[in-house]
């Protein structure tokens, strides 16, 4: 994904990349959410 951010850099969706980005979704969608202190 950092070398999406390099000039130039073209957008190509390789098996690699389909899959770090599917390990990276479901880590945030998983991980667990910390209790706020203040109260909405």
């Amino acid at each position: 994904m950092t070398k999406l951010t390099q000039r130039k850099a073209k957008f190509v969706l390789s098996d690699e990349c389909e899959e770090s980005f599917q390990t990276l979704k479901e880590r945030l969608v998983s991980a667990p959410m910390k209790k706020s202190r203040f109260r909405s």
